[in-house]
């Protein structure tokens, strides 16, 4: 009995060496298994869904912050124009800026409440330090309350003294002021509608680009297109009394349609231009 048991011993153990010969021959690690990595393949398709899922977050995050940048415009614009109404009614309809700072002639004021161009209206409505202020907030009330910020962005900036209110991209705020209610229609609209307000505010949005297609007061670029917008116009209504003069003798109509033609087309294109511009602008008026 005992002499069986050795014999199927001594065989195990035949057995198990003759395995680990096997596996010294056929592999160059003799005790452990080979373990299977990653393909090329399997890693570049790991890699395209992750930067897939990150392009789609990102976009997400994305379209909230310009919502979140549009919303805060928006109650913003509606801000100043409603405590500058607060201010008029308080106030015996005084205006909350000083009249000297813009030309007498403009009908309707259009500025920036940055740079000192704003006649010190931010002074007054913040009730800020300032001569303008003492002149015309007699009361010394607060009717805009905005924590002031280190940088031109979201908040009342500091510049030189001058205070200037900015919006979530970097611009001033502008104000469009006027005494007469029907004179204040909606300036991006072709055909203007009446918003019965004296005060409008808006903002230029992300873009920073489509500013109302009003003069700015209080400055110096728009009076000198001004004088030369009249100068054009002057020079225009001679050169059409001299195609009228053509005209007479009956030549030239082939090319009189054309200049019509071409008229057309490039106000046309002047107007979607405009369109695209003001795109993206945040109104205390309107929804945008």
């Amino acid at each position: 009995m005992k002499e069986h048991e050795h014999c199927r011993l001594s065989a195990c153990l035949d057995s198990a060496r003759v395995l680990d010969s096997f596996r010294m021959k056929t592999s160059f690690f003799p005790v452990y298994t080979r373990r299977r990595g990653f393909t090329l393949i399997e890693l570049l398709v790991v890699i395209a869904i992750l930067g897939t899922l990150a392009g789609i977050t990102l976009s997400v995050v994305f379209m909230a912050k310009s919502k979140g940048n549009n919303t805060v415009a928006r109650q913003t614009c509606t801000q100043i124009a409603t405590a500058a109404e607060r201010f008029m009614s308080d106030n015996d309809q005084a205006a909350p800026f000083d009249y000297n700072a813009f030309p007498s002639d403009d009908e309707r004021l259009h500025f920036p409440l940055a740079e000192g161009k704003d006649g010190g209206m931010l002074r007054v409505l913040l009730d800020a330090e300032g001569d303008v202020d003492s002149r015309i907030n007699r009361r010394r009330e607060t009717y805009l309350k905005v924590n002031e910020v280190d940088s031109p962005t979201n908040g009342v900036y500091y510049q030189d003294d001058e205070p200037g209110y900015y919006d979530p991209w970097g611009t001033p705020y502008y104000v469009i002021y006027t005494e007469n209610k029907d004179v204040n229609v909606d300036p991006f609209a072709e055909n203007g509608r009446p918003l019965n307000d004296k005060f409008l505010v808006y903002s230029l949005g992300e873009d920073q680009d489509g500013i109302a297609p009003i003069p700015l007061s209080n400055d110096d670029s728009s009076a000198s297109s001004s004088k030369k917008s009249k100068k054009d116009a002057k020079k225009s209504a001679k050169d059409k009394k001299a195609d009228k003069d053509k005209k007479k003798g009956g030549k030239d109509k082939k090319k009189g349609k054309d200049d019509k033609k071409k008229q057309r087309e490039e106000a046309a294109a002047a107007l979607e231009d405009i369109q695209e511009a003001i795109e993206d602008n945040v109104y205390s008026w309107k929804e945008s």
